[in-house]
C-alpha cells in the first residue's frame, strides 16, 4: 500500500470516527488555508477534496497538511483521539505499518 492510500484511509477512519462529514471537514480545512468563507469557492474545494480522497495521484504531503489541520479541530479534541507520531523506518512494509496503526 503506498503512503498515499495509506493516508487516504487514515482521513476517511478519522472523519468517520468523529462522526463528522466530509463536508463540514473539508470547509474547515479551505477556511484555514484560504481564510476565505466564499461559497463557491468552498463548493469547489469540497468536490476536489473527496476527489483527493480516492485518487492515487494525491500528493502525500497534501494529505498529511490536511491531517494537521483535521487533529486542530475542536470537534476531533473531544473525541480523545490522538494524532500519530510516525516514524518511517523502512523496517516493516507499508501495508503491514497501516493494518498496525489501526491497532492504537
Amino acid at each position: 500500500m503506498t503512503k498515499t492510500k495509506s493516508l487516504q484511509k487514515e482521513l476517511e477512519s478519522l472523519i468517520k470516527q468523529a462522526g463528522l462529514s466530509k463536508r463540514l471537514v473539508a470547509d474547515r480545512i479551505f477556511m484555514e488555508r484560504e481564510d476565505d468563507d466564499d461559497e463557491e469557492l468552498m463548493d469547489k474545494f469540497y468536490e476536489s477534496f473527496k476527489k483527493q480522497l480516492k485518487r492515487e495521484s494525491t500528493k502525500a504531503e497534501t494529505l498529511e497538511g490536511y491531517l494537521s489541520i483535521i487533529f486542530e479541530m475542536t470537534e476531533i479534541k473531544k473525541t480523545n483521539l490522538l494524532q500519530p507520531n510516525r516514524i518511517e523506518l523502512g523496517a516493516i512494509p507499508s501495508g503491514l505499518s497501516f493494518q498496525l496503526s489501526k491497532l492504537n
